[in-house]
């Protein structure tokens, strides 16, 4: 496939953000909340910038990674500029939802046009994609709900599993390629659906209005991106599959989003996970199977691509629609409206679960070599998966703060403190137990993610302990083959250090709540003064 097509996907993403973001503005002035979580964002990223420069990488395998991280990081930020600011109704949130997706494709296009290394490179671009959302999400005013999350932070999750997915998935198509001994038809055909999930959408949302059929818009927008497979599918790869594989994509959240929709209107009291939310797992488990079973691990990575257009329409056209009943006044109407707003967030929950499902298959196929031999013996099995499935809750637990409001320092020390805890947990697994405790730990964070039904935070915290296994690992697996004695060295360093940043996170949150209450007592004193 010519290469020429590529700048043409930047800048279609580049108008398709730029339309996106147009639509979204009107949501009110910007926050101040803003400054300093996105000034850290940038930091960070000149940070990573300098330390993988070509030739003078701090880390040897870190020259193609860099330059990933990057770019996914700054296309997080343009991602996640409108969600910031959304507006109350109107279209204004279908822009905010598409304009969460556009970045990810440019940013996908951009990397394959300067090809650094397809593998490191989307890892890179997810990694620096997932930091840039954890530190834009601080500038989100706290929700009073933080199991479901505000508007704001259900499409800064929506927008980091898109990304992971498709820089996931084109990591699988550079392996289809390098196999196939082809140019890169197979990554490039990924790069062409994905770039028309958020485009299908947008043109879905425009003609948007307060009585418009949210399920009609996404079953026309999924036969659209049907027909586009099969035309890729056929000219492109010459093979039919790649259009089943993208049917297979489109039902399954229409599926998952009908059972939560049913569930929402009808719900189950009783306790422990609702019935209506273990089917659609299974049906979005369903799907990665049949995929699975289409085109193996690359057809997985297509039909997620593919499932996130149904989902965003859904997500999009629902939102309208609820705000045009609200204006109405039919608050039957607007209450079903609603809970098909919370299906559509349980959707896009449960295709991070599937964007969880890939990074696994992807760390098969990267670490293949490494990973012969490692058989999942009981105890070894047992202590990684419950590990992987406290972890969600463990770190979204971490960011809330009780009163479930805090200042942005004080989300940042406690973002600080997460960070460190997702780092060390896979590595100290790793490290003692192999690349078998990396199976069991990506099995329980899909775990995590299911037992925690529409938890935004805790999807977005399973990706944040997944994504960095893609290009760290091996790090940690070579510590795993050092005597028992230097094992144990390093998990208490790895221990300590993580104590240490709980420390440092309690003496910052208590310094930072000491100069708040000062200023507050000195504020009366100022404002009597003549």
């Amino acid at each position: 496939m010519d290469r020429s097509l590529l700048p043409g996907v930047l800048a279609l993403a580049a108008a398709g953000w730029a339309c996106g973001a147009l639509l979204a503005r009107g949501g009110g002035p910007p926050s101040p909340r803003r400054a300093l979580p996105t000034a850290v964002a940038v930091a960070a990223l000149a940070l990573i910038a300098v330390a993988t420069l070509p030739g003078r990488a701090v880390w040897k395998d870190a020259e193609a990674w860099g330059p990933g991280a990057v770019a996914g990081g700054i296309a997080a930020l343009l991602a996640g500029w409108p969600a910031l600011g959304t507006p109350r109704h109107g279209l204004g949130r279908a822009g905010a939802v598409v304009s969460a997706l556009f970045p990810a494709t440019g940013a996908a296009a951009a990397l394959l046009w300067l090809r650094p290394g397809t593998a490191d490179a989307m890892a890179g671009a997810a990694a620096g994609w997932v930091l840039a959302t954890a530190l834009l999400a601080l500038a989100l005013d706290r929700p009073r709900d933080p199991t479901s999350g505000s508007d704001g932070t259900a499409l800064l999750a929506a927008g980091t599993g898109f990304a992971v997915t498709v820089f996931a998935a084109m990591a699988m198509g550079g392996y289809r390629d390098a196999a196939a001994s082809a140019d890169f038809r197979w990554t490039a055909a990924i790069l062409l659906i994905a770039a028309a999930v958020p485009v299908l959408a947008l043109l879905a949302a425009l003609p948007a209005s307060s009585r418009g059929r949210s399920v009609v818009r996404a079953v026309a927008a999924s036969a659209l991106l049907a027909a586009l497979a099969a035309l890729v599918g056929d000219r492109v790869l010459a093979q039919p599959r790649f259009a089943q594989v993208a049917l297979v994509g489109a039902a399954t959240p229409l599926l998952a989003w009908w059972l939560h929709a049913e569930g929402a209107v009808t719900p189950d009291d009783r306790g422990g996970v609702p019935l209506h939310a273990a089917l659609a797992a299974l049906v979005v488990l369903a799907g990665t199977v049949a995929a699975f079973y289409l085109l193996i691990g690359y057809g997985v990575g297509a039909m997620l691509v593919a499932a996130w257009l149904p989902a965003t329409v859904l997500v999009a056209s629902v939102r309208d629609e609820r705000a045009g009943d609200e204006r109405a006044g039919d608050e039957r109407a607007g209450d079903q409206r609603s809970g098909a707003d919370a299906a559509g967030r349980a959707v896009t929950t449960l295709l991070t679960f599937g964007a969880v499902v890939l990074l696994y298959r992807l760390y098969l196929e990267r670490f293949q070599g490494q990973l012969s031999g490692a058989v999942l013996t009981d105890h070894f099995a047992i202590f990684s998966l419950i590990a992987g499935a406290v972890s969600p809750a463990l770190l979204a637990g971490a960011l809330a703060p009780r009163d479930g409001r805090t200042s942005p320092a004080r989300a940042l020390v406690r973002l600080f403190f997460a960070l460190v805890l997702a780092l060390a947990l896979p590595a100290m697994l790793l490290a003692l137990w192999g690349p078998r405790a990396a199976i069991g730990l990506l099995a329980g964070l899909m775990v995590g993610i299911v037992m925690a039904p529409g938890n935004v935070a805790a999807a977005v915290a399973a990706l944040v302990v997944a994504v960095p296994l893609l290009q760290w690992s091996p790090a940690a697996l070579a510590v795993s083959g050092l005597p028992r004695a230097e094992k144990v060295r390093f998990v208490l360093w790895i221990a300590g250090i993580a104590l240490a940043a709980l420390v440092a996170t309690d003496i910052g949150a208590r310094l930072i709540t000491l100069g708040r209450g000062t200023r507050r007592a000195a504020a009366p004193a100022g404002e009597g003064a003549p």
